[in-house]
Parts: C-alpha cells; structure tokens; sequence
C-alpha cells in the first residue's frame, strides 16, 4: 500500500487514508535510507513485537520524502534511551532551521514547513521536501 499524503498528530501519530499508527507504543524505528542521486530520504520502522500492538497493525512502514530541499541530522551518542523508539514527530517552521528540539502540529504551521523526527538516544532527523509517501507491508 502506498499513500501520498500524511500527517503527524500529537507527537508520535502517523496517519494516512484512514489509517493511524501509533510510531512510538507499536513500532521500532529500525533505520533510514539516503538517495543523494534521487534525492530521496526514508524512514523505516516496523510493527513492536507486544501483545499490546493491533495484529492487524502493517508489519513494516516507511515514510520516503522525494525532492529534499533541506535535511539535517544531529545524533548525540551522550543521551540516553534507545534509538528505536521515536520521541516526538512533527512539524517546524522553514525559518526555525536551527531547531533540533522541538514541534508544532501541522495546523500551527501555515506554507513550507519541515518535518521533524526526534528519538531516544540523541537522534533527530529534520527534513523539507516537495512530497511525503507511505508505504507499507
């Protein structure tokens, strides 16, 4: 399955179509893939392995951004937690480039935004691009 439009809700929600995941409770960031040829970057997580986790809930999902015009990562080995499990997701202004830290939601963030993908661990991962698809399996 492949959607072309999502959204990020209270932190740690991933929806698409009708579907809404749960990227901190039910899944395990496992790694991201970089295309500087394509210009494309992908996040990929899949389905925790806890009774609490929907069965029914997509085994593997990544969010591939296409047309990158910003990426910036920062990963501070001294913090910590496991990089697995995501922290906070969202958005953050064009102009808050510096800010590695925080997140508004999408409908604080009016034109051109960046995502942001924060972790346990120390990793955070922001990115700006002309288009977000999900794919899942």
């Amino acid at each position: 399955m492949q959607a072309t439009s999502m959204t990020l809700k209270a932190g740690y929600l991933l929806a698409w179509s009708d579907i809404e995941v749960d990227l901190h409770n039910d899944y395990d960031f496992v790694g991201f893939e970089h295309s500087v040829e394509k210009s494309v970057f992908t996040l990929v997580w899949t389905r925790t392995k806890g009774s609490w986790v929907a069965e029914n809930a997509p085994e593997r999902i990544s969010v591939s951004f296409s047309g990158l015009s910003f990426l910036k990562i920062r990963h501070e080995t001294e913090s910590l937690g496991e990089p697995s499990t995501l922290e906070f997701a969202g958005y953050l202004h064009v102009e808050d480039s510096d800010l590695m830290d925080g997140y508004l939601e999408r409908a604080e963030v009016t034109g051109d935004h960046h995502h942001i993908f924060v972790f346990d661990g120390g990793l955070a991962i922001k990115l700006g691009a002309e288009s977000v698809e999900v794919h899942v399996a």
